[in-house]
């Protein structure tokens, strides 16, 4: 166990100024005197080392005032709460380039538990002027709950939200109010806007409060990309170079990008100033940008990559072979994401250069999990663009299927036959002569 001080406010204000000096960390800005703005369902590492450290940005740079109320979105994200409570919400984020690494100390977060100060958020929900969400891929699903809770949390974060909601539109429905989604949906913000809706529908909410949030609730789509990671390991010596203890202690690459899709910022938030941001008019070719381009090569290299053994993104990049099957695969996607060519390929170029990146141990097993619906996301909609447009399927594209089959089966021996590709994948008869009858015939082809 490290004998170095745990960060707190109260340590840090003691002590931090000498530390930053040393240590070249760069410094919190106080919070006394200001309010919680930010309502933000999520506590994990993207929103702490993206967008949190945006707003802390703002805070810092542009003087913004205002903080985040932190809520986890499931139960098990309650560790998290307490332990960042244990910090008084205050964390470092390591924001790595090729040359330095700049520790950022966060302290504009105040951590909340959803199941034990349910009712805490609900008032803050009264006030808050912008929500955050991340629930993952396919987090945005009505809770099942037949009414709405009286005095427990809803199940989903869209339960939670539309909950949130009311008590707002019952106090407060004169005061605007954005929302700003992160998950890696296409149109998440129109996504989170219609599921708030089909929750109230079936919580039997008043017409009233379903046309307030169609009318008066901003739901704004956003994306995101930045690889975040967990402490480097050991720890402690980090620790012992920042001169305190920090159990949640976070790796970002130098690149981030949150875009969002506005014509402009918001007078009282000045995030179209911040670094990481970029406001753009039409998301659509940046989704396909990020989702096919960076995540859908992520699944191949990881269940490839753990095939052979690897363990990181970059080790597995490393790997002529899997680096082959990359550039195959960007040249399948290449003509299905509607941006200019060039943009395309700066960011293709990017990619190579961000998955070398040694410093950056991006785990391959956590990028496979939840394969299904990460395959229908990512690797889908290039399938269907092939068929649409040239009755064919590129077969790195399949390639990328097949390696996700092989991984599974390899892992799941037990669970996962051939079979599941028409019972998981959802291949009905109905779509005889589609691209996902054509799917599965190059499939069993190396399987039977």
């Amino acid at each position: 166990m490290s004998s170095t001080p745990r960060l707190t406010r109260d340590w840090w204000f003691q002590n931090g100024h000498s530390r930053s000096v040393k240590t070249g960390i760069v410094p919190p800005v106080p919070r006394e005197g200001q309010k919680i703005r930010i309502l933000q369902f999520g506590e994990g590492r993207l929103l702490r080392t993206l967008i949190d450290t945006a707003f802390e940005e703002m805070r810092r740079v542009h003087g913004w005032q205002g903080l985040i109320a932190m809520v986890n979105c499931r139960p098990h994200g309650a560790q998290n709460i307490q332990g960042l409570k244990a910090q008084d919400g205050l964390y470092t984020a390591l924001i790595h380039d090729d040359e330095q690494v700049t520790p950022e100390v966060v302290a504009g977060v105040l951590p909340y538990d959803r199941d034990q100060e349910w009712e805490d958020i609900l008032t803050l929900a009264e006030s808050v002027e912008w929500m955050v969400t991340n629930a993952t891929e396919s987090g945005i699903v009505p809770s099942p709950e037949a009414m709405m809770p009286s005095a427990v949390t809803p199940q989903t974060v869209v339960g939670m939200v539309t909950m949130a909601l009311w008590r707002r539109w019952k106090a407060n429905p004169l005061t605007p109010l954005t929302v700003l989604p992160t998950e890696l949906l296409p149109q998440n913000g129109k996504r989170l806007q219609s599921a708030v809706r089909e929750q109230a529908q079936r919580w039997r909410l008043p017409e009233e409060f379903m046309a307030w949030v169609t009318q008066r609730g901003i739901f704004v789509n956003t994306l995101v990309d930045r690889v975040v990671t967990g402490p480097p390991e050991p720890v402690d010596q980090w620790w012992q170079k920042l001169g305190y203890q920090d159990r949640y202690l976070t790796v970002g690459e130098h690149y981030g990008r949150w875009w969002i899709e506005a014509t402009g910022g918001w007078p009282d938030m000045p995030l179209e100033h911040v670094s990481t941001v970029q406001f753009v008019d039409r998301l659509d070719g940046y989704h396909q940008l990020k989702v096919l381009g960076l995540n859908g090569v992520h699944l191949l290299i990881a269940c490839k990559g753990l095939l052979h053994g690897y363990g990181t993104v970059q080790e597995a990049f490393a790997d002529p072979a899997i680096q082959h099957d990359a550039e195959a695969y960007w040249v399948a996607v290449k003509p299905v994401i509607s941006l200019p060519q060039t943009s395309v390929e700066d960011f293709l170029n990017s990619l190579r250069h961000r998955f070398g990146q040694q410093w950056l141990h991006h785990r391959l097993e956590d990028i496979a999990v939840r394969l299904v619906d990460k395959w229908w996301i990512r690797i889908a909609p290039s399938m269907d663009w092939w068929w649409t447009q040239k009755r064919s399927i590129p077969q790195a594209l399949v390639g990328v299927t097949d390696q996700i089959l092989q991984y599974l089966i390899q892992t799941h021996p037990t669970q996962w036959t051939v079979q599941w590709i028409e019972e998981t994948f959802q291949f009905e008869s109905h779509h005889a002569g589609s691209w996902r009858t054509e799917l599965v015939r190059r499939l069993h082809a190396p399987h039977s």
